[in-house]
């Protein structure tokens, strides 16, 4: 089970950093299809957050809202690093 978790981190940082697309929500919206199957999209919602203000560091929050799991992250890897969170 550990080297599934681990392909699937591998899969989602290349991914994203494959994904030549300025935008991260378009970019963690190909991440879930290709993973994950169209089916579901539906199911996530992704936004953008700014950094922590103290550190810069980058962050990511989970929240559901009605059926939708909402994914905030301040760019496309702390989005993925929330995805993979979540199917953890």
């Amino acid at each position: 089970m550990r080297k599934f978790y681990l392909l699937l981190a591998t899969c989602l940082l290349l991914s994203i950093a494959n994904a030549h697309v300025d935008d991260p929500v378009t970019a963690v919206q190909g991440l879930v299809r290709r993973v994950l199957g169209d089916n579901y999209l539906p199911v996530f919602r992704f936004e953008v957050i700014p950094a922590d203000s103290k550190t810069g560091h980058d962050v990511f929050e989970l929240d559901s809202e009605g059926k939708a799991i909402v994914i905030r992250g301040n760019n496309g890897v702390s989005l993925s690093a929330g995805l993979g969170w979540y199917l953890k």
